[in-house]
């Protein structure tokens, strides 16, 4: 039922960006740089991607769009991927905190959107507009089985205290999300312009905890997106 809502809107939405035929069609294409943040950003490091943009302008303030994206984190936030535990070694309790070295995750996302767009500063060849959109998300989150010994170092005595061993794990799913954010628009020459923006994006989908290997729960896939690319009016 979810799955049909969410396509439902984009529908008619694709359908009275359609209906504005009269208006002037625009189309571009960019790179985008994404930053994870809150738990997200626990697991992994900010990545690059593309996209694809066609819509209408319906005024002279006011434009549609779909646009077509895609972006894959798969490099480890090392600094987090760690588990600590506490140990009772002889009479001690022991702090031992274990570096996963190795750990091998992705998240890969694909989505469409519908994004509109409202002129909010206009100074000939430089506009601003802020931005908002609603899309459906196609992600896979894949982790592969971990396996490692925790050891307790003292002076030259290695002892292993425990041992971590997690299996492989995948997760895939559509999900909805949006985003927010303020482009700005450089006439470059003739038809063609220079896009570049900030947005906060929120894909509402959950990443299962592992306490084996110290993760937590994420309970939504939150970001900022940075993007630059040109487009072109007709």
């Amino acid at each position: 039922m979810k799955k049909i809502v969410l396509l439902t809107i984009l529908t008619l939405s694709t359908l009275l960006i359609a209906q504005q035929t009269d208006k002037t069609i625009k189309a571009g294409a960019g790179v985008s740089y994404l930053a994870p943040t809150a738990e997200l950003g626990n697991r992994f490091l900010s990545t690059p991607g593309f996209y694809l943009k066609v819509g209408k302008s319906i005024s002279e303030t006011w434009t549609w769009s779909g646009t077509v994206e895609y972006f894959k984190f798969d490099k480890i936030n090392s600094d987090m991927a760690f588990v600590e535990n506490s140990y009772t070694i002889g009479a001690e309790q022991k702090k031992v905190k274990t570096s996963l070295t190795g750990l091998d995750m992705s998240l890969t996302v694909a989505g469409v959107s519908v994004v509109a767009d409202y002129k909010v500063f206009d100074a000939g060849v430089l506009h601003a507009n802020l931005s908002g959109g609603f899309g459906i998300y196609n992600w896979v989150y894949q982790r592969a089985a971990y396996v490692d010994s925790v050891f307790y170092i003292n002076g030259a005595t290695k002892t292993g205290v425990d041992k971590i061993d997690a299996p492989a794990i995948s997760q895939k799913d559509w999900s909805g999300g949006f985003r927010l954010g303020l482009e700005i628009v450089v006439d470059i020459y003739g038809p063609l312009k220079f896009n570049a923006a900030a947005y906060y994006k929120n894909i509402i989908a959950e990443l299962f905890m592992s306490l084996k290997l110290g993760q937590q729960n994420v309970a939504s896939f939150q970001m900022g997106e940075f993007t630059a690319g040109v487009s072109a009016e007709f």
